[in-house]
């Protein structure tokens, strides 16, 4: 996605083989982190949401893939590309998966485009580098405008990134 509002971008060392960082990502249940149920408790409340059902014990990209998120790309062990259109502007919000090969021409107006990235890079045999990367493209000014509303965009083209 060579245009978009947002590049998030975090990074961190894993005390592990890069093909053990890249499995352990890819099969995370990342319900077990009261981060992450935290930050979907913490929505509810702000837009007034229904509260998600979501199941337990299930890995990362089993759940990605049943929310409605499409894979884009694929390089084993490597790295991992999800996409979706949504609305995150809505309190309840619905992702819908666009295959790869319509998902750059995407630009139904009313949504967000957003393509997310897990990647492992290896240092050396005991060490790897895990890296995240989220980038967000609205379809129209409208949609641009509500996304921006949500405090979650940065300017075009600038990045916040952390570990």
């Amino acid at each position: 996605m060579p245009e978009f509002e947002v590049d998030e971008q975090h990074e961190i060392a894993i005390d592990a083989p890069a093909p053990i960082t890249y499995e352990v990502a890819c099969h995370l249940d990342l319900l077990r982190s009261r981060i992450i149920r935290s930050f979907f408790a913490a929505r509810e409340a702000v837009m007034r949401s229904r509260p998600a059902e979501l199941p337990r014990q299930r890995d990362f990209l089993a759940e990605m893939l049943d929310l409605g998120w499409d894979v884009l790309d694929n390089l084993p062990g490597h790295a991992l590309v999800l996409g979706a259109v949504t609305k995150p502007w809505e309190a309840d919000v619905t992702f819908i998966p666009i295959p790869r090969e319509l998902f750059a021409e995407f630009n139904e107006p009313g949504f967000a485009k957003i393509a997310w990235t897990i990647e492992v890079e290896p240092v050396d045999a005991a060490t790897s580098i895990f890296r995240t990367e989220t980038r967000v493209s609205t379809t129209d000014p409208e949609s641009r405008a509500r996304f921006r509303a949500t405090g979650r965009s940065h300017p075009p083209g600038s990045c916040s990134s952390g570990g």
